[in-house]
């Protein structure tokens, strides 16, 4: 079922303006406008999401029809059957690129940007996917091959940023896809600077739920003979959902609050978390499942998905 949320408020609302002489004055037409784009958008952003805001009881109350959204946060490694790992997102986003017949690469990643990161490279957008991603500005995209959109993925990954995926209708509004036709966004996110993981704890429940759709049949599971528990606790300070804490001298977790983004995995200096599926073909079906259709034609043409991304991860892993 359809969710909808109201936490990425856009701070400049260009929706008040719809021509094309409206939307070159807003953004630009060169790729070196881009520069007095950012001027007049980071204000708003860093007033409506910054240090002040955060600590707040509740960022938002009511949904909003304009913005709706389904993303799902995919752990860089899944664990398999066999003690053997699958690249999850890069495998679910390259097959997705390898189908679609347009897609961009934003000149910079609004969150790092936007709160100056000086862990990663601001350079490194998100990619949006699909036919409508062509009337992105180039002011704010490069509009870029199949295999520089899954070199830039596999980029960000390997530094430890961690792809959230699907549906976030305010990307239309706030890249200049004004038809308002449904695309496929992958943010790539880092833990300092992530604007919904910076304030998701401030969020209302109902509205956590708006916000973000683990995939089915992620599991983690926490090994305490190896865990150094509360004499280390990095995996419970940097949880952005909160879903993992100490008691009684142990680390404990909630699933139902876990995200399953797989940072505490990424993390763990002693290995004793792992994020893992019983069944990577149901995942990646359930996955598809809800995508394919709402985010526009992801091009998959009947195929069986679960095939396609396995397929897609042996392809890539020939190529090296």
């Amino acid at each position: 079922m359809a969710k909808r949320f109201h936490f990425y408020e856009n701070p400049n609302p260009t929706s008040v303006t719809r021509s094309q002489e409206d939307k070159d004055a807003w953004f630009g037409t060169k790729p070196e406008d881009g520069d007095a784009f950012w001027a007049k958008r980071i204000p708003g952003l860093r007033e409506a999401y910054g240090p002040a805001h955060e600590g707040t009881k509740e960022i938002d109350t009511e949904p909003h029809d304009m913005f709706y959204c389904d993303i799902a946060p995919l752990p860089p490694v899944i664990h398999i059957d066999g003690g053997k790992t699958f690249p999850l997102p890069l495998a679910v986003i390259a097959a997705v690129i390898n189908r679609s017949s347009h897609r961009i690469i934003n000149r910079r990643c609004t969150c790092r940007t936007t709160f100056d990161c000086q862990s990663y490279d601001k350079g490194i957008g998100c990619v949006h996917i699909g036919g409508p991603t062509i009337e992105e500005p180039d002011s704010v995209a490069r509009h870029v091959s199949k295999e520089e959109a899954i070199a830039h993925v596999k980029h960000a990954i390997d530094l430890g940023l961690l792809p959230f995926v699907g549906r976030m209708d305010v990307d239309n509004e706030v890249w200049g896809i004004w038809s308002g036709e449904p695309m496929f966004t992958v943010c790539l996110c880092c833990p300092c600077c992530c604007i919904p993981r910076r304030g998701y704890q401030y969020l209302h429940p109902v509205q956590k739920e708006w916000q973000f759709n683990p995939a089915n049949g992620i599991q983690l599971k926490l090994d305490h003979s190896a865990c150094m528990e509360e004499e280390c606790g990095m995996c419970v300070r940097q949880c952005p959902a909160k879903a993992l804490s100490i008691q009684n001298g142990k680390v404990t977790y909630n699933p139902n609050a876990c995200l399953y983004c797989g940072r505490c995995q990424q993390l763990c200096p002693r290995q004793a978390i792992t994020i893992e599926t019983p069944n990577l073909e149901a995942l990646i079906n359930d996955l598809f499942g809800r995508y394919d259709g709402q985010c526009g034609d992801l091009g998959f043409q009947n195929e069986d998905y679960a095939k396609a991304v396995i397929e897609t991860a042996e392809q890539l892993q020939l190529k090296g």
